[in-house]
């Protein structure tokens, strides 16, 4: 039962790392954007934004998508109910066998 709670805290915290990291990505994704939109000397070019787009616009997706499946994984964790360890039973030894009948000689 206590690898069980450690493991569902795993999974919360995976989440979180992951939620973070999407942020940091798409933060830098519109910061490139927004330079240039802004236009001036030391603006990005064209290559450059269409490239970032496509690198940290697809890396963030797939980071966020990721949180989104552990996150699901987490709640159906939290919500399913807890299991119950099986009974154990002495393992059945197998009906002693008739011993065959020496042919003599």
């Amino acid at each position: 039962m206590e690898q069980n709670k450690r493991n569902t805290s795993a999974n919360s915290t995976t989440v979180f790392i992951r939620v973070i990291a999407a942020g940091f990505v798409f933060y830098s994704l519109w910061e490139i954007v927004s330079a240039f939109l802004k236009g001036g000397e030391d603006a990005p070019s064209l290559t450059l934004l269409l490239l970032a787009i496509a690198v940290l616009g697809g890396g963030g997706a797939f980071i966020a998508l990721m949180a989104w499946k552990e996150w699901k994984r987490y709640q159906a964790a939290q919500n399913a109910p807890a299991e119950e360890p099986a009974e154990e039973t002495a393992p059945q030894l197998p009906e002693e066998a008739e011993e065959p009948e020496e042919a003599e000689d």
